[in-house]
């Protein structure tokens, strides 16, 4: 629970805020947690907190049925998934439901179509935020960088933030630097009608059914949390019941907020319903002033923006409210926007890559009238600035290219030049991206003899252990809990009995080199179940002399969480082990050189790869 002296501040911050009870109307707001032992403590302290803020909040057990959650989230003026919960558990049920949703659990991100990337959550690298839109009231009034956390470990564990990469439709609030040095997006918000990320898991249309906060702060570092998280977690729920506190603003802005590729200066919004006229408010700034006027006393909900857009150009814009008596007015939120620019933009991988498949595609956004594409790659950068006849790709009309198979671990440079009718081809900016060096992604196992996943990792069944490889039927890779692709390999342990110790193993034959061109950071993502026996996971490496090392997970909670969860290990971290000379990896669940009774369960393991640590890395 929180402490007097944690409320005694932050009461006085709620004040200065303005998000104490008598600043909003008083909501009934749905709090969706796992209500397990150990996570119960941090979801009491936040759910404190709401309440604190003149609420009523209703917990709910994620694993609660379908109708029973859907009916209960139809009901509330606000949801608020917590951290705590099973993302499979809230991601089929209340996706699609019309009610304002605050997500903390970043696990379900993806799955509820609010990113990208897949979504899960690192251990902070800072205890800051950069907070990159203050303007937006999601951001409380904080700018620059600014302490989320008071420190990045505690009697909890480590700090911290959710990972994910918002969609062009949401506004992103404040950017967090996970270990590894990977920035993500922790605070963002799509508003109603807004085009979600990907496709929602349940099937659901791709589209925000309500405002949707991605509030990536972890319920269980709560004891770590700085008063600048309270303030955050304050915004979002005032935010969210917007529709509550103040019904005098506009909403649902088209252009939607954050959108790219903008063409047409069709403005238009749903206006509040006192309101007979609106002030148009248009700049390159979001401090908006009297200069940026660009459509006084509006009487439809629509305005036609005569000059024209610059490309390339992010735009603010805001609708104040006037009611019937002239004198009146509701101050709007700014939004924003991006024109389609004159150049090929926003590039996948992202520029500066550092862990793009060998083997994936480029893809682009056009430029504005391209009728084809001239695409250039290569591995040598001044070959593509210079458009080189060895980097040219030839023309094309789609906006996505799938190379020959790269070379892993390799850097490579890229271009894409824009041609429109009747005009010379406009020069695109040069990108670059990292391959990766593949160890195992498990695409390539069928339900054949001789290609089941069985037969290239060694279970139990051979080496005695307490692990079984894949599914006892087919199919027998995971085809339904995958991190990335289409597969994942399943792991069961069992050591409930002799040897109390269960791995799973692949050779290499010849030896694999997993340090060339300068990649030295094991990347790799594992998965477990809430019923599974707690043991601690570790991954092994032996070289060609037989020297051995293993590193131990460093999330305890890795193996009882239904979360992808992350692991990135220097190879450094595996003492005496050759890299360039590997001939085996494998995982171990439970001790072996101390073997005693244990539990048994399920992993998931997927996207084993080695890339580089930093950008240029030999």
């Amino acid at each position: 629970m929180l402490t007097g002296k944690y409320f005694a501040s932050l009461l006085v911050l709620l004040v200065a805020l303005g998000f104490w009870a008598g600043a909003a109307q008083a909501a009934d707001i749905l709090f969706l947690s796992s209500m397990d032992a150990n996570h119960k403590p941090g979801d009491d302290a936040l759910k404190a907190f709401i309440e604190k803020m003149g609420h009523t909040v209703t917990y709910m057990d994620d694993n609660d049925g379908e109708a029973v959650m859907r009916a209960a989230a139809a009901k509330a003026d606000l949801v608020f998934i917590s951290e705590s919960v099973g993302s499979a558990n809230v991601r089929n049920k209340i996706t699609a439901i019309d009610t304002p949703m605050v997500v903390t659990e970043s696990w379900a991100w993806d799955e509820m179509g609010l990113t990208s990337s897949p979504g899960g959550g690192s251990e902070a690298a800072t205890p800051n935020v950069e907070i990159v839109a203050p303007w937006h009231p999601l951001a409380a009034g904080l700018s620059g960088s600014v302490p989320v956390f008071t420190a990045l470990t505690g009697t909890r564990g480590a700090a911290r933030f959710g990972n994910g990469a918002a969609g062009k439709d949401a506004i992103v609030i404040a950017r967090g630097k996970v270990s590894g040095g990977v920035t993500y997006d922790v605070l963002f918000v799509y508003d109603k009608g807004a085009t979600l990320a990907v496709a929602p898991a349940d099937g659901s249309p791709q589209v925000a059914a309500n405002i949707r906060i991605g509030l990536g702060l972890d319920e269980q570092s709560y004891l770590l949390w700085h008063e600048n998280a309270y303030a955050l977690l304050a915004a979002a729920i005032k935010y969210g019941l917007g529709a509550l506190s103040d019904p005098g603003l506009a909403a649902q802005p088209e252009p939607a907020d954050g959108a790219f590729a903008v063409m047409t200066p069709l403005f238009r919004w749903k206006g509040s319903r006192n309101a007979i006229l609106h002030d148009v408010y248009l700049g390159k700034t979001p401090d908006l002033g009297p200069a940026d006027l660009v459509g006084p006393r509006q009487p439809v909900a629509m305005y036609w923006h005569i000059p024209p857009l610059e490309p390339g150009v992010t735009y603010y814009w805001r609708v104040d409210e006037i009611e019937a008596d002239g004198v009146t007015v509701h101050t709007g939120l700014v939004w924003s926007f991006t024109t389609q620019a004159l150049t090929a933009y926003r590039p996948t991988p992202a520029d500066g890559a550092l862990d793009a498949s060998p083997t994936g595609a480029l893809i682009w956004l056009p430029g504005q009238a391209a009728i084809k594409h001239r695409l250039y790659l290569s591995d040598n950068r001044d070959a593509v600035a210079q458009g080189a006849a060895a980097a040219d790709k030839g023309e094309r009309t789609e906006t996505t290219f799938t190379p020959s198979a790269l070379e892993p671990a390799t850097t490579y440079y890229w271009r894409v030049d824009e041609i429109v009718l009747g005009g010379p081809a406009r020069t695109g900016a040069v990108w670059t991206f990292t391959t990766c060096l593949p160890v195992d992604d498990f695409e390539s196992y069928t339900d054949d003899e001789g290609k089941r996943i069985y037969e290239t990792w060694i279970d139990g069944w051979t080496n005695n252990t307490g692990s079984t490889v894949g599914h006892t039927t087919a199919p027998f890779a995971e085809r339904t809990v995958v991190y990335s692709g289409k597969q994942a390999m399943p792991l069961d342990y069992n050591n409930v009995k002799t040897p109390f110790y269960s791995e799973a193993e692949r050779e290499f034959a010849p030896v694999r080199d997993f340090s060339v061109n300068g990649v030295s950071l094991l990347v790799l993502y594992v998965r477990g179940k809430p019923s599974n026996g707690p043991a601690k996971l570790y991954v092994g490496l032996e070289d060609a002399t037989r020297r051995t090392a293993l590193v131990a997970c460093p999330e305890a909670a890795a193996i009882t969480t239904a979360k992808w969860t992350e692991w990135k290990i220097p190879l450094a971290d595996f003492t005496g082990v050759n890299a360039a000379r590997i001939r085996r990896i494998f995982f171990r669940v439970g001790e072996k050189d101390s073997p005693a009774p244990g539990g048994a369960g399920q992993l998931y393991i997927d996207d084993i790869r080695v890339i580089q640590a930093s950008p240029g890395a030999k």
